[in-house]
């Protein structure tokens, strides 16, 4: 296995719930998996040290295109994204629960997103 290879495996062990038919079936481990967020961790402002714009930090935001876990006008790109200042857009089909649905495909975006 390549080192690329490795890395995405280990992505996505660490994405999937084990389940008894295997670590790749979704149902039903992956409901089981999932919990409610609450919504003001979302919309209630945080107080940081530093604005992650003027952090000396590579950035890069993984973007699902097919994301309806959110209403329409309030979108996770680019209302968050900009916020990074200059960042490493990846954007991938996929809805919000990707690791469910697509592990090997989010994992290979995390992976690009941490390349120089």
């Amino acid at each position: 296995m390549s080192g690329n290879a490795v890395g995405v495996s280990k992505i996505v062990r660490g994405c999937l719930p084990t389940h008894e038919s295997g670590p790749l079936s979704p149902t039903p481990g992956a409901y089981q998996a999932l919990n409610p967020h609450p919504l003001k961790t979302l919309t209630d402002k945080i107080s940081l040290a530093t604005n992650p714009a003027g952090m000396a930090v590579a950035k890069s935001y993984v973007n699902c295109t097919d994301d309806t876990s959110l209403p329409h006008h309030y979108p996770w790109h680019p209302r968050l994204s900009q916020k990074l200042g200059l960042f490493r857009l990846i954007q991938l089909p996929g809805g919000h629960e990707l690791c469910f649905s697509d592990p090997v495909r989010l994992a290979r975006a995390i992976m690009a997103a941490g390349q120089d």
